[in-house]
């Protein structure tokens, strides 16, 4: 199981749209490397960090549906960033996707956030292999948690959210592996443990932290897993995808 802490914590806003940055500190405890291409460093109980960063004033790309948006977020040097071993990933770009009063087939409605990567991409300091899922998501199956589709200004309570589909993941395979842009199977995943929070900037307009603790399973989250899959099915561009 994946535990899961983390702060959200507002920085000064800048060039006219806040910036609200996602931090973690942990140990690694979900761990495979089923070729031997990493150096070493990365192993259970190595340390873990990471942060989401994102801006407030993202355009939808589907403004005519307001239950689903789909943000696309660029904050160099990364949108999202992660250090685990000796390995930096930093990624560009990141889609935001947030799920308002969202309703698939005979599912009750419910709200989400899910942070992901929309691409494969070369795994840093690892020749051949990529990684080709990167995200962070929050399920709620109380529909309060969220008042619209629009990023999130400032914190939703996270006691709201589904406590089992808290979710941090990482996972890639040596590129012999990718097909149509999907790895056919995950033969590198690295999962963390929180333990920590970063103290939060002094200074700067707003700041607001917040903690974070549920669980999940590395790969199989039950008690959302049909609602999951349906969200899948239904938004095959959502993070959803890659887990089995």
């Amino acid at each position: 199981m994946l535990v899961l802490s983390g702060s959200l914590v507002w920085l000064a806003p800048s060039a006219g749209a806040a910036l609200v940055t996602w931090v973690f500190e942990g140990t690694v405890t979900s761990f495979q490397d089923s070729h031997a291409v990493l150096d070493g460093s990365v192993g259970m109980g190595a340390s873990f960090d990471a942060s989401i960063t994102y801006e407030t004033d993202l355009v939808d790309a589907v403004p005519a549906d307001p239950t689903l948006a789909d943000y696309h977020q660029n904050v160099p040097p990364g949108a999202f960033t992660a250090h685990v071993g000796s390995y930096t990933i930093a990624v560009p770009s990141m889609r935001i996707l947030v799920y308002d009063d969202y309703v698939v087939m005979a599912q009750p409605p419910f709200d989400q956030i899910d942070f992901n990567t929309a691409a494969p991409f070369a795994f840093p300091g690892v020749s051949g292999a990529s990684i080709y899922q990167l995200d962070i998501g929050l399920l709620g199956l109380d529909t309060s948690v969220l008042t619209s589709d629009a990023v999130p200004t400032s914190p939703p309570p996270l006691s709201a959210f589904e406590p089992s589909s808290h979710f941090l993941i990482l996972l890639g395979c040596i590129d012999t592996e990718l097909s149509s842009g999907s790895c056919t199977t995950s033969s590198i995943e690295i999962g963390g443990h929180l333990t920590s929070l970063p103290e939060p900037p002094q200074g700067g307009a707003g700041l607001v932290a917040m903690t974070l603790l549920a669980s999940i399973g590395a790969r199989r989250r039950k008690p959302a897993l049909a609602v999951r899959a349906a969200v899948r099915d239904a938004h095959p561009g959502s993070s959803t995808r890659g887990r089995r």
